[in-house]
């Protein structure tokens, strides 16, 4: 093996080229799952609306929702969010404005003014839980739970005028209800919240959606036509990296059989040299090929699964732990059978070779004798 490995010096640049489009390949490959569930979560269920940071709010709505926030919170939001209305805007400004969110004629909004992804997800976290204690706190007002609020008072202007301590206090009873929720799960549980604001705003949610599901839709093609891009350059190197090992093993394997004396001939016999000098080179030249396409990428693309599975879910790691040890040993049996049946093949090829050249050398006196079946059976055999 080791002699072989050296006909694969002069390709080095191609394979370090080929791994390189098997890392893409199979980054590729990993992330179409991702859109597909993203497609089906946020553009069916969630109507497009990916995250709880909603990209533009009523100022009187996240009023509401800061009541709910410490200082650091409060703080945080604020510089993430610009107030807009008619006074800060220009004019070309605010009617552009304006088309987008025709409730911008009537009262403020406050608009993110951030694409910051450590920033965004520092935000869903705060707005998530804020969204979620002001839903929960509308729902119970509106089915009367709330006791000593006189109809008609808005219950927000109320929590609003009491001491810090109190909303403190009726923060942490909040917060120990929803405690079991995960962060994934308050995401959701405030994406209803958010719909309805957007469309209080005048936001189209059906425009919305079918915007994110085609930009969604068009990312995978093109993600797709990357990943195919790359298997064709990875089997045009593989093929040329096979047919070169080839070349040079069969130029080799000549040059060494034709300084052969009597004696080393008769050692090996011809019908193994044939063997070696067609068969054997041309299993190598398909093994370099496979190996190239599919032995090299199968690593790569397990290790990009087990990262991916690890960042998305670090519980599930005993589940791959299991599987991978499991795939190991199935491998490792196929070959303990495989390799021992492989090698008699390539000796019964050798005596298929003699057989065959035999027939074909004394097919003359084979046919004088009348001695095709006895010659039949020997070649079946």
């Amino acid at each position: 093996m080791t002699k072989v490995l050296k006909y694969l010096k002069p390709f080095t640049l191609s394979l370090i080229l080929v791994i390189g489009l098997l890392i893409v390949q199979a980054t590729c490959d990993l992330s179409l799952p991702d859109y597909t569930s993203n497609i089906v979560n946020v553009g069916i269920q969630q109507n497009g609306i990916k995250n709880a940071v909603p990209t533009v709010i009523r100022e009187k709505e996240l009023n509401k929702l800061m009541i709910f926030m410490d200082n650091n919170q409060k703080d945080e939001v604020n510089k993430n969010y610009k107030l807009i209305n008619k006074d800060n805007l220009t004019k070309e400004e605010y009617d552009k404005e304006v088309k987008k969110y025709p409730i911008l004629k009537s009262e403020p909004l406050y608009k993110l003014n951030t694409n910051d992804k450590k920033e965004i997800e520092n935000l869903n976290k705060i707005m998530s839980k804020a969204l979620v204690k002001v839903s929960g706190i509308e729902a119970a007002s509106k089915q009367g739970k709330i006791p000593n609020i006189p109809k008609g008072v808005d219950i927000f202007s109320v929590i609003e005028k009491l001491p810090q301590a109190q909303i403190d206090e009726m923060t942490k009873e909040i917060d120990n209800k929803t405690s079991d929720l995960d962060e994934n799960m308050l995401t959701q549980s405030s994406i209803y919240a958010i719909k309805n604001e957007y469309e209080a705003i005048g936001i189209n949610i059906e425009k919305l959606q079918n915007n994110y599901i085609f930009k969604s839709g068009a990312a995978m093609l093109g993600i797709a036509l990357i990943s195919l891009l790359a298997t064709i350059v990875v089997g045009f190197i593989g093929s040329r990296v096979g047919a070169g090992i080839g070349r040079s093993l069969r130029k080799d394997v000549f040059r060494k059989v034709v300084s052969f004396s009597n004696v080393e001939f008769d050692k090996f016999s011809t019908a193994s040299l044939i063997t070696r000098s067609t068969n054997d080179i041309q299993q190598i030249q398909n093994f370099t090929v496979m190996f190239v396409r599919m032995i090299l990428y199968a690593p790569i693309l397990g290790i990009g699964g087990v990262l991916k599975v690890l960042n998305t879910d670090t519980s599930m790691a005993w589940i791959i732990g299991v599987a991978v040890v499991a795939i190991l040993l199935v491998i490792i049996v196929l070959f303990s059978l495989a390799i021992p049946r492989f090698k008699k093949v390539q000796k019964l090829v050798d005596k298929l070779n003699l057989v065959t050249r035999e027939s074909l050398v004394g097919m003359l006196v084979i046919r004088a004798f009348s001695n095709q079946k006895v010659e039949e059976k020997r070649f079946d055999e």
